[in-house]
Protein backbone atom coordinates (compact mmCIF):
# COMPACT_ATOMS: atom_id res chain seq x y z
CA UNK A 1 0.00 0.00 0.00
CA UNK A 2 2.80 2.43 0.91
CA UNK A 3 4.46 1.88 -2.48
CA UNK A 4 1.26 2.58 -4.42
CA UNK A 5 0.16 6.11 -5.39
CA UNK A 6 -3.35 7.42 -4.89
CA UNK A 7 -4.66 9.46 -1.97
CA UNK A 8 -8.06 7.74 -2.01
CA UNK A 9 -6.51 4.29 -1.55
CA UNK A 10 -4.34 5.51 1.32
CA UNK A 11 -7.37 7.12 2.93
CA UNK A 12 -9.23 3.77 2.75
CA UNK A 13 -6.35 1.94 4.38
CA UNK A 14 -6.14 4.60 7.10
CA UNK A 15 -9.86 4.35 7.83
CA UNK A 16 -9.78 0.53 7.78
CA UNK A 17 -6.87 0.35 10.22
CA UNK A 18 -8.53 2.92 12.46
CA UNK A 19 -11.78 0.94 12.53
CA UNK A 20 -9.88 -2.24 13.46
CA UNK A 21 -8.07 -0.37 16.24
CA UNK A 22 -11.43 0.86 17.59
CA UNK A 23 -12.93 -2.64 17.47
CA UNK A 24 -9.92 -4.04 19.33
CA UNK A 25 -10.29 -1.40 22.05
CA UNK A 26 -14.03 -2.08 22.42
CA UNK A 27 -13.35 -5.83 22.63
CA UNK A 28 -10.76 -5.24 25.38
CA UNK A 29 -13.26 -3.12 27.33
CA UNK A 30 -15.91 -5.87 26.95
CA UNK A 31 -13.46 -8.61 28.05
CA UNK A 32 -12.57 -6.68 31.21
CA UNK A 33 -16.14 -7.14 32.51
CA UNK A 34 -17.04 -10.52 30.98
CA UNK A 35 -15.86 -12.80 33.79
CA UNK A 36 -18.95 -15.02 33.76
CA UNK A 37 -18.97 -15.44 29.97
CA UNK A 38 -15.27 -16.29 29.82
CA UNK A 39 -15.59 -18.85 32.60
CA UNK A 40 -18.62 -20.40 30.86
CA UNK A 41 -16.60 -20.78 27.64
CA UNK A 42 -13.63 -22.31 29.46
CA UNK A 43 -15.53 -24.82 31.61
CA UNK A 44 -16.16 -27.45 28.85
CA UNK A 45 -12.40 -27.46 28.14
CA UNK A 46 -11.50 -27.91 31.81
CA UNK A 47 -9.75 -24.51 31.90
CA UNK A 48 -12.08 -22.70 34.30
CA UNK A 49 -9.47 -22.64 37.13
CA UNK A 50 -7.20 -20.60 34.83
CA UNK A 51 -9.96 -18.13 33.89
CA UNK A 52 -8.29 -15.12 35.56
CA UNK A 53 -4.96 -15.78 33.85
CA UNK A 54 -6.52 -16.35 30.43
CA UNK A 55 -8.72 -13.28 30.80
CA UNK A 56 -5.64 -11.15 31.48
CA UNK A 57 -3.87 -12.64 28.46
CA UNK A 58 -6.94 -11.95 26.29
CA UNK A 59 -7.13 -8.30 27.34
CA UNK A 60 -3.40 -7.79 26.75
CA UNK A 61 -3.64 -9.43 23.33
CA UNK A 62 -6.58 -7.22 22.32
CA UNK A 63 -4.78 -4.08 23.48
CA UNK A 64 -1.66 -5.21 21.66
CA UNK A 65 -3.70 -5.62 18.46
CA UNK A 66 -5.31 -2.22 19.02
CA UNK A 67 -1.87 -0.64 19.25
CA UNK A 68 -0.70 -2.45 16.11
CA UNK A 69 -3.68 -1.24 14.04
CA UNK A 70 -3.26 2.28 15.44
CA UNK A 71 0.38 2.36 14.32
CA UNK A 72 -0.70 1.09 10.91
CA UNK A 73 -3.31 3.84 10.62
CA UNK A 74 -0.72 6.45 11.60
CA UNK A 75 1.73 5.20 8.97
CA UNK A 76 -0.93 5.29 6.24
CA UNK A 77 -2.04 8.77 7.30
CA UNK A 78 1.55 10.08 7.25
CA UNK A 79 2.07 8.54 3.82
CA UNK A 80 -0.96 10.40 2.51
CA UNK A 81 0.16 13.70 4.06
CA UNK A 82 3.87 13.44 3.17
CA UNK A 83 4.47 12.08 -0.32
CA UNK A 84 8.26 12.32 -0.15
CA UNK A 85 8.96 10.44 3.07
CA UNK A 86 8.82 6.90 1.73
CA UNK A 87 12.12 5.74 3.25
CA UNK A 88 11.24 7.20 6.66
CA UNK A 89 7.84 5.50 6.72
CA UNK A 90 9.23 2.15 5.60
CA UNK A 91 11.91 2.40 8.30
CA UNK A 92 9.17 3.18 10.83
CA UNK A 93 7.17 0.16 9.67
CA UNK A 94 10.20 -2.14 9.98
CA UNK A 95 10.99 -0.73 13.44
CA UNK A 96 7.41 -1.33 14.56
CA UNK A 97 7.49 -4.93 13.30
CA UNK A 98 10.67 -5.51 15.30
CA UNK A 99 9.19 -3.98 18.47
CA UNK A 100 5.96 -5.94 17.91
CA UNK A 101 7.88 -9.23 17.67
CA UNK A 102 9.76 -8.44 20.89
CA UNK A 103 6.53 -7.60 22.73
CA UNK A 104 4.81 -10.78 21.54
CA UNK A 105 7.81 -12.86 22.53
CA UNK A 106 7.98 -11.28 25.96
CA UNK A 107 4.28 -11.40 26.85
CA UNK A 108 2.74 -14.31 24.95
CA UNK A 109 5.46 -16.87 24.17
CA UNK A 110 6.21 -19.18 27.08
CA UNK A 111 8.96 -21.78 26.79
CA UNK A 112 8.27 -25.06 28.57
CA UNK A 113 11.07 -27.52 29.24
CA UNK A 114 9.63 -30.81 28.01
CA UNK A 115 12.86 -32.76 28.50
CA UNK A 116 11.46 -34.64 31.48
CA UNK A 117 8.13 -35.26 29.73
CA UNK A 118 9.77 -36.78 26.65
CA UNK A 119 12.85 -38.14 28.38
CA UNK A 120 14.20 -41.40 26.95
CA UNK A 121 12.48 -44.14 28.93
CA UNK A 122 13.86 -47.67 29.27
CA UNK A 123 12.38 -48.77 25.93
CA UNK A 124 13.76 -45.79 24.01
CA UNK A 125 17.19 -46.24 25.57
CA UNK A 126 17.31 -49.90 24.57
CA UNK A 127 16.27 -49.20 20.97
CA UNK A 128 18.69 -46.30 20.51
CA UNK A 129 21.57 -48.23 22.06
CA UNK A 130 21.21 -51.38 19.98
CA UNK A 131 19.83 -50.21 16.66
CA UNK A 132 22.36 -47.60 15.50
CA UNK A 133 21.49 -44.74 13.11
CA UNK A 134 17.84 -44.28 12.15
CA UNK A 135 16.34 -46.81 14.63
CA UNK A 136 12.79 -48.05 13.98
CA UNK A 137 10.04 -49.25 16.32
CA UNK A 138 6.57 -50.63 15.70
CA UNK A 139 4.58 -48.91 18.45
CA UNK A 140 0.97 -50.09 18.84
CA UNK A 141 0.69 -49.39 22.58
CA UNK A 142 -0.19 -45.67 22.50
CA UNK A 143 -2.73 -45.00 19.75
CA UNK A 144 -4.50 -42.23 21.67
CA UNK A 145 -3.65 -38.94 23.36
CA UNK A 146 -3.74 -40.46 26.83
CA UNK A 147 -0.19 -41.73 26.31
CA UNK A 148 1.00 -39.21 23.73
CA UNK A 149 4.18 -38.74 25.79
CA UNK A 150 5.14 -42.33 24.94
CA UNK A 151 4.78 -41.82 21.18
CA UNK A 152 6.50 -38.43 21.36
CA UNK A 153 9.41 -39.88 23.32
CA UNK A 154 10.36 -41.93 20.26
CA UNK A 155 10.19 -38.91 17.95
CA UNK A 156 12.11 -36.67 20.38
CA UNK A 157 14.93 -39.22 20.57
CA UNK A 158 15.23 -39.97 16.86
CA UNK A 159 13.33 -43.29 16.76
CA UNK A 160 11.12 -43.74 13.69
CA UNK A 161 7.70 -45.36 14.27
CA UNK A 162 6.81 -47.39 11.19
CA UNK A 163 3.17 -47.77 12.27
CA UNK A 164 1.28 -45.28 10.07
CA UNK A 165 -1.63 -43.36 11.55
CA UNK A 166 -4.53 -42.51 9.19
CA UNK A 167 -4.19 -38.79 9.88
CA UNK A 168 -0.44 -38.37 9.47
CA UNK A 169 0.34 -40.96 6.82
CA UNK A 170 -2.48 -40.67 4.28
CA UNK A 171 -1.19 -41.87 0.91
CA UNK A 172 2.20 -42.80 2.36
CA UNK A 173 4.35 -45.75 1.24
CA UNK A 174 4.29 -47.26 4.75
CA UNK A 175 0.50 -47.20 4.87
CA UNK A 176 0.33 -48.93 1.47
CA UNK A 177 2.76 -51.62 2.57
CA UNK A 178 0.98 -52.18 5.87
CA UNK A 179 -2.40 -52.52 4.17
CA UNK A 180 -0.99 -55.10 1.75
CA UNK A 181 0.62 -57.09 4.59
CA UNK A 182 -2.22 -57.03 7.12
CA UNK A 183 -2.27 -60.83 7.16
CA UNK A 184 1.43 -60.89 8.07
CA UNK A 185 2.32 -57.94 10.33
CA UNK A 186 5.65 -59.56 11.23
CA UNK A 187 6.83 -59.35 7.62
CA UNK A 188 5.84 -55.68 7.57
CA UNK A 189 7.96 -55.01 10.66
CA UNK A 190 10.87 -57.01 9.22
CA UNK A 191 10.86 -55.07 5.93
CA UNK A 192 10.63 -51.78 7.84
CA UNK A 193 13.62 -52.65 10.01
CA UNK A 194 11.61 -52.51 13.24
CA UNK A 195 13.83 -54.52 15.55
CA UNK A 196 11.37 -53.95 18.42
CA UNK A 197 7.58 -53.89 18.65
CA UNK A 198 5.42 -52.55 21.51
CA UNK A 199 2.04 -54.30 21.49
CA UNK A 200 -1.00 -54.68 23.73
CA UNK A 201 -0.67 -57.89 25.72
CA UNK A 202 -3.52 -59.75 24.00
CA UNK A 203 -2.19 -58.98 20.51
CA UNK A 204 1.33 -60.02 21.51
CA UNK A 205 0.15 -63.40 22.80
CA UNK A 206 -1.25 -64.25 19.38
CA UNK A 207 2.04 -63.42 17.60
CA UNK A 208 4.75 -64.65 19.97
CA UNK A 209 6.93 -67.27 18.30
CA UNK A 210 10.28 -67.70 16.52
CA UNK A 211 9.78 -64.43 14.61
CA UNK A 212 8.71 -62.39 17.66
CA UNK A 213 10.42 -62.88 21.01
CA UNK A 214 8.98 -61.19 24.15
CA UNK A 215 11.41 -59.20 26.29
CA UNK A 216 9.26 -57.68 29.04
CA UNK A 217 5.68 -56.94 30.06
CA UNK A 218 5.10 -53.31 30.92
CA UNK A 219 2.50 -50.68 31.67
CA UNK A 220 2.33 -47.04 30.57
CA UNK A 221 1.81 -44.92 33.67
CA UNK A 222 2.02 -41.16 34.21
CA UNK A 223 4.86 -40.23 31.81
CA UNK A 224 6.81 -43.36 32.71
CA UNK A 225 7.12 -47.04 31.88
CA UNK A 226 6.46 -49.43 34.77
CA UNK A 227 6.30 -53.14 35.34
CA UNK A 228 2.76 -54.34 34.52
CA UNK A 229 0.35 -54.71 37.44
CA UNK A 230 -2.90 -54.98 35.46
CA UNK A 231 -3.10 -57.33 32.47
CA UNK A 232 -5.98 -55.39 30.91
CA UNK A 233 -3.69 -52.36 30.55
CA UNK A 234 -0.42 -54.18 29.95
CA UNK A 235 1.79 -54.08 26.87
CA UNK A 236 4.66 -56.25 25.70
CA UNK A 237 8.05 -55.15 24.42
CA UNK A 238 9.13 -57.79 21.90
CA UNK A 239 12.12 -58.25 19.61
CA UNK A 240 11.87 -58.92 15.86
CA UNK A 241 14.99 -61.04 15.20
CA UNK A 242 14.84 -60.93 11.38
CA UNK A 243 14.35 -57.18 11.01
CA UNK A 244 16.48 -55.55 8.32
CA UNK A 245 19.47 -53.57 9.66
CA UNK A 246 20.15 -49.88 9.09
CA UNK A 247 22.17 -50.64 5.94
CA UNK A 248 22.72 -53.90 4.08
CA UNK A 249 23.99 -55.23 0.74
CA UNK A 250 22.05 -57.59 -1.52
CA UNK A 251 23.79 -59.54 -4.31
CA UNK A 252 20.73 -59.36 -6.62
CA UNK A 253 18.14 -56.69 -7.28
CA UNK A 254 15.17 -56.22 -9.57
CA UNK A 255 14.26 -52.90 -11.18
CA UNK A 256 10.48 -52.60 -11.62
CA UNK A 257 8.08 -49.79 -12.63
CA UNK A 258 6.42 -47.66 -9.95
CA UNK A 259 3.08 -49.45 -10.44
CA UNK A 260 4.63 -52.87 -9.71
CA UNK A 261 6.85 -51.89 -6.78
CA UNK A 262 4.44 -52.73 -3.94
CA UNK A 263 3.47 -56.17 -5.23
CA UNK A 264 7.08 -57.06 -6.05
CA UNK A 265 8.23 -56.15 -2.53
CA UNK A 266 5.44 -58.18 -0.90
CA UNK A 267 6.12 -61.30 -2.96
CA UNK A 268 9.85 -61.24 -3.77
CA UNK A 269 11.88 -58.94 -1.48
CA UNK A 270 14.17 -60.63 1.06
CA UNK A 271 17.68 -60.33 2.50
CA UNK A 272 19.16 -61.50 -0.84
CA UNK A 273 16.93 -59.56 -3.24
CA UNK A 274 15.96 -55.89 -3.29
CA UNK A 275 13.18 -54.32 -5.33
CA UNK A 276 14.20 -50.99 -6.89
CA UNK A 277 11.85 -48.52 -8.61
CA UNK A 278 13.06 -47.51 -12.08
CA UNK A 279 11.93 -46.75 -15.61
CA UNK A 280 13.80 -49.66 -17.26
CA UNK A 281 12.81 -53.02 -15.71
CA UNK A 282 15.70 -55.48 -15.49
CA UNK A 283 17.49 -58.02 -13.27
CA UNK A 284 20.93 -57.27 -11.86
CA UNK A 285 23.58 -58.98 -9.75
CA UNK A 286 24.78 -62.55 -9.21
CA UNK A 287 22.42 -64.99 -7.43
CA UNK A 288 25.38 -67.18 -6.41
CA UNK A 289 27.37 -64.31 -4.89
CA UNK A 290 27.72 -63.78 -1.15
CA UNK A 291 26.24 -60.60 0.29
CA UNK A 292 28.98 -58.08 1.07
CA UNK A 293 29.78 -56.70 4.51
CA UNK A 294 28.60 -53.32 5.80
CA UNK A 295 30.11 -51.41 8.70
CA UNK A 296 28.89 -48.08 10.05
CA UNK A 297 32.14 -46.52 11.17
CA UNK A 298 31.17 -42.99 12.16
CA UNK A 299 28.15 -40.80 12.81
CA UNK A 300 28.79 -37.09 13.29
CA UNK A 301 26.67 -34.00 13.78
CA UNK A 302 27.67 -31.11 11.51
CA UNK A 303 26.38 -27.55 11.15
CA UNK A 304 23.55 -28.23 8.71
CA UNK A 305 23.33 -31.99 8.34
CA UNK A 306 23.64 -35.35 10.04
CA UNK A 307 26.16 -37.59 8.30
CA UNK A 308 26.64 -41.32 8.55
CA UNK A 309 29.83 -42.88 7.17
CA UNK A 310 29.59 -46.46 5.92
CA UNK A 311 32.41 -48.79 4.85
CA UNK A 312 31.46 -51.69 2.55
CA UNK A 313 33.25 -54.69 1.03
CA UNK A 314 31.72 -56.76 -1.76
CA UNK A 315 33.10 -59.39 -4.13
CA UNK A 316 30.58 -58.45 -6.86
CA UNK A 317 28.44 -55.49 -7.89
CA UNK A 318 25.67 -55.22 -5.29
CA UNK A 319 22.90 -52.92 -4.10
CA UNK A 320 23.15 -51.02 -0.81
CA UNK A 321 19.82 -50.40 0.95
CA UNK A 322 19.69 -47.52 3.45
CA UNK A 323 16.99 -47.18 6.07
CA UNK A 324 15.97 -43.64 5.20
CA UNK A 325 12.40 -42.94 4.16
CA UNK A 326 11.76 -42.79 0.42
CA UNK A 327 9.92 -39.50 1.08
CA UNK A 328 12.98 -37.90 2.71
CA UNK A 329 13.85 -35.45 -0.07
CA UNK A 330 16.68 -33.99 2.02
CA UNK A 331 18.75 -37.20 2.01
CA UNK A 332 21.91 -37.29 -0.12
CA UNK A 333 24.77 -39.75 -0.58
CA UNK A 334 28.30 -39.86 -1.94
CA UNK A 335 30.23 -42.92 -3.13
CA UNK A 336 33.98 -42.50 -2.63
CA UNK A 337 33.47 -38.74 -2.55
CA UNK A 338 31.31 -38.53 -5.69
CA UNK A 339 27.59 -37.62 -5.39
CA UNK A 340 25.23 -40.49 -6.20
CA UNK A 341 21.49 -40.39 -6.84
CA UNK A 342 19.43 -42.44 -4.40
CA UNK A 343 16.65 -44.72 -5.66
CA UNK A 344 13.56 -46.01 -3.90
CA UNK A 345 14.25 -49.51 -2.62
CA UNK A 346 11.87 -52.09 -1.11
CA UNK A 347 9.06 -49.56 -1.59
CA UNK A 348 9.72 -47.63 1.63
CA UNK A 349 13.49 -47.07 1.82
CA UNK A 350 16.35 -45.73 -0.33
CA UNK A 351 19.51 -47.20 -1.81
CA UNK A 352 22.12 -47.17 -4.55
CA UNK A 353 24.09 -49.71 -6.61
CA UNK A 354 27.77 -50.09 -5.65
CA UNK A 355 30.59 -51.73 -7.64
CA UNK A 356 32.66 -54.62 -6.35
CA UNK A 357 35.47 -53.81 -3.93
CA UNK A 358 35.95 -51.64 -0.86
CA UNK A 359 34.05 -48.35 -0.83
CA UNK A 360 33.15 -45.50 1.49
CA UNK A 361 29.63 -44.07 1.44
CA UNK A 362 28.55 -40.92 3.24
CA UNK A 363 24.85 -40.40 3.83
CA UNK A 364 23.70 -36.91 4.83
CA UNK A 365 20.29 -35.85 6.10
CA UNK A 366 19.77 -32.09 5.96
CA UNK A 367 17.97 -30.37 8.80
CA UNK A 368 14.43 -29.04 8.59
CA UNK A 369 14.46 -26.34 5.91
CA UNK A 370 11.06 -25.01 7.03
CA UNK A 371 12.46 -24.11 10.46
CA UNK A 372 15.55 -22.65 8.82
CA UNK A 373 13.33 -20.53 6.56
CA UNK A 374 11.24 -19.27 9.47
CA UNK A 375 14.38 -18.28 11.35
CA UNK A 376 15.53 -16.29 8.29
CA UNK A 377 12.13 -14.67 7.68
CA UNK A 378 12.84 -11.32 9.44
CA UNK A 379 16.02 -10.87 7.38
CA UNK A 380 14.15 -11.74 4.18
CA UNK A 381 11.44 -9.18 5.02
CA UNK A 382 14.06 -6.49 5.62
CA UNK A 383 15.86 -7.33 2.35
CA UNK A 384 12.54 -7.19 0.52
CA UNK A 385 11.79 -3.74 1.92
CA UNK A 386 15.25 -2.48 0.99
CA UNK A 387 14.80 -3.86 -2.53
CA UNK A 388 11.44 -2.10 -2.81
CA UNK A 389 12.98 1.18 -1.62
CA UNK A 390 15.82 0.84 -4.13
CA UNK A 391 13.37 0.07 -6.93
CA UNK A 392 11.23 3.07 -6.00
CA UNK A 393 14.22 5.44 -5.81
CA UNK A 394 15.62 4.13 -9.13
CA UNK A 395 12.25 4.68 -10.81
CA UNK A 396 12.01 8.24 -9.40
CA UNK A 397 15.54 9.00 -10.66
CA UNK A 398 14.66 7.80 -14.15
CA UNK A 399 11.52 9.93 -14.21
CA UNK A 400 13.57 12.95 -13.09
CA UNK A 401 16.13 12.38 -15.86
CA UNK A 402 13.38 12.04 -18.47
CA UNK A 403 11.79 15.30 -17.33
CA UNK A 404 15.15 17.10 -17.45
Amino acid sequence: CLLQPGARRLRSWTIGAGVCASLGLLAAIWASGADATIRQILEPMGLAPAAALLKGNLIRALLHGTCAFAVGAAVFALRGASRNRMVTLLALAVAWLAVDAILVDRHFITAWDLTSHYRPNSIVKQIVKEDGPAPVVANYASPNLQHDWFSASFIANGVFNCVPSPQAWAGDFFRQLQERLQADPLRFWELCGARYAVLPLQAARALIGPRLKPISTLQLANSEVRAASDESRAAVLAQVPKAMPYAWLTPTWSVVPETESLQAVVSRANERRTIVVGTKPAEFGSPEATAGTVEVVQVRDQANSLKTVIEIDASTDQFLVLRHSAQASLVGATLDGKPEALQRANHVWMGLPVPAGHHRIEVSVARDLVALGLNSLPLLVLLGLLAAIKHKSTKATREFIVKV
